[in-house]
């Protein structure tokens, strides 16, 4: 008797896994909690890179026979695309574009994006500034 590879387990493990940060993120977020997007892109993209090749060898190679042939796409493909967004998330956290890139918002996290522009005072200089602006008295 032939045994099929562990394909299944495995996804259903790496799934399982990334939902459960997801949802200890948003709790984080949403209760205020202080958040380091490197340090959450991190598991997000490990996880996602290995469903990606799990979902794609069983995308492509269709590993299990017989009764559960069926499997090879109701778990490849979905694995697959869970994988890619997750990959893609972890990008777009990790690199700043989300969870406090600047933008303010309920989601906008702690630290990350550009710091805030100052506005010049009334007499034609900026706080940070030594010099006048041009035309002004000296």
């Amino acid at each position: 008797m032939e045994f099929d590879p562990t394909y299944n387990t495995l996804m259903a493990i790496g799934v399982g896994v990334s939902l459960i940060l997801l949802v200890a993120l948003g709790h984080r977020l949403l209760t205020g909690g202080e958040v380091h997007r490197q340090a959450w892109a991190a598991p997000f993209m490990a996880i996602g890179a290995i469903l990606i090749l799990l979902g794609g060898v069983m995308t492509v190679t269709w590993p299990l026979t017989g009764p559960t042939a069926f499997d090879n796409i109701t778990f490849g493909e979905p694995v697959l695309a869970c994988g890619a967004l997750l990959v893609t998330g972890a990008g777009a956290v990790g690199g700043g574009r989300l969870l406090g890139a600047g933008g303010g918002g309920p989601f906008a996290g702690k630290g990350g994006g550009p710091p805030p522009r100052s506005r010049p005072a009334p007499g034609g200089t900026s706080p940070g500034c030594c010099c006048r602006s041009p035309g002004s008295p000296s």
